[in-house]
């Protein structure tokens, strides 16, 4: 009689709970010491759209970008499925992903949950418009920039209409001071409820003004209309105090420059004008070279009763180079680069 016999092995099921990676001692489903890598996949921008179209863990946004880059991802068959977006396109704008923004040169996490992509960092990178559907605002509006610089790019303007305030403890502004027929009128002025009593401001006039040439000009308002001008550029360069200018320099009223009464011997510079040797002063006065020295003045009064020696010569009005003046008498002396002059 043959027997047979069946020899059964039996396989044990070994079920593991806790596995580790780098430890003996996992404390929970999957516990690694040490760095985890994850691979990241590029995306490329077209019409300034991105569609993660592959399961990845980090999604790379690239490319250029000439507006706001909406971007859309795979749907996962399961819940839990982690997604970091970074968004490197060139061009300066954001990225919008399920309700989020993405600012360029950053990147945001995002856990599928409950059915759709949610962003780990909770409302506060929600793009928010601040604006109702025709520009205009609701209500103020305050942006804290920290240290951080609000800068403009591009080659359009910015564009400020009516008033652009700057305040402090006191208000100041570029506003536009007022709009007449015969042209537009811009400045800087003391932001008020109104350009009424005296306001102080700094007014510039545009080539289409009328009343006059284009100019800078500082002043007072005595009305909302009405300005007092103190000061006054024009384009064609010439400057005014108190008037309209005629001439390069032109002048309404009294005009001051230094006065020095010696006490010392004394080499004249920039900071002199008017310089008085007094009687019985025996101190000299010292005439810089004229080289340099284009159309500087000089007025020197000899009140001595002695004539009086410069270092430098002088061309007086009879044509004699001289360097003397006499007692009791003065000389007013203007370089020309090369020589003073007497012109009075």
């Amino acid at each position: 009689m043959k027997n047979k016999f069946l020899l059964l092995f039996f396989i044990p099921y070994v079920s593991f709970t806790q596995v580790g990676i780098g430890t003996t001692d996992p404390r929970t489903m999957l516990d690694v010491n040490g760095a985890v890598t994850y691979r990241e996949a590029s995306f490329t921008v077209a019409s300034n759209a991105a569609n993660i179209n592959t399961e990845t863990s980090i999604a790379n946004i690239t490319g250029t970008a000439t507006g706001t880059v909406a971007v859309t991802a795979y749907v996962p068959t399961i819940n839990g499925h982690i997604l970091t977006i970074s968004n490197n396109t060139s061009g300066g704008f954001g990225a919008t992903f399920s309700g989020t923004t993405i600012l360029n040169g950053q990147a945001v996490t995002f856990v599928y949950t409950n059915g759709a992509w949610k962003t780990t960092l909770g409302s506060s990178v929600t793009a928010t418009n601040i604006y109702n559907s025709n520009g205009t605002l609701t209500n103020n509006r305050t942006i804290d920039q920290g240290a951080n610089n609000l800068i403009f790019t591009g080659s359009a303007r910015a564009v400020f209409q009516n008033r652009l305030g700057f305040a402090k403890d006191t208000q100041w502004g570029m506003a536009a001071v007022y709009f007449s027929a015969s042209g537009d009128s811009y400045g800087l002025e003391k932001v008020s409820a109104a350009q009424t009593g005296t306001t102080d401001a700094l007014r510039l006039l545009t080539s289409n003004f009328t009343g006059s040439p284009p100019h800078l000009a500082f002043g007072k308002y005595t009305n909302s209309t009405a300005f007092t001008t103190f000061a006054r550029f024009i384009n064609s360069g010439e400057f005014g105090i108190a008037i309209i200018p005629t001439s390069t320099f032109h002048v309404k009223g009294s005009v001051a420059n230094s006065i020095t009464v010696i006490s010392t011997d004394l080499l004249l510079n920039e900071s002199h004008k008017t310089v008085i040797i007094p009687l019985g002063s025996s101190f000299t006065v010292t005439l810089p070279v004229a080289s340099g020295m284009t159309g500087r003045i000089y007025t020197i009064i000899n009140n001595s009763a002695a004539s009086k020696s410069l270092t430098e010569n002088y061309i007086n009005l009879a044509g004699s180079s001289i360097n003397t003046i006499n007692a009791a008498s003065g000389i007013e002396v203007q370089s020309d680069g090369t020589n003073w002059y007497q012109i009075r």
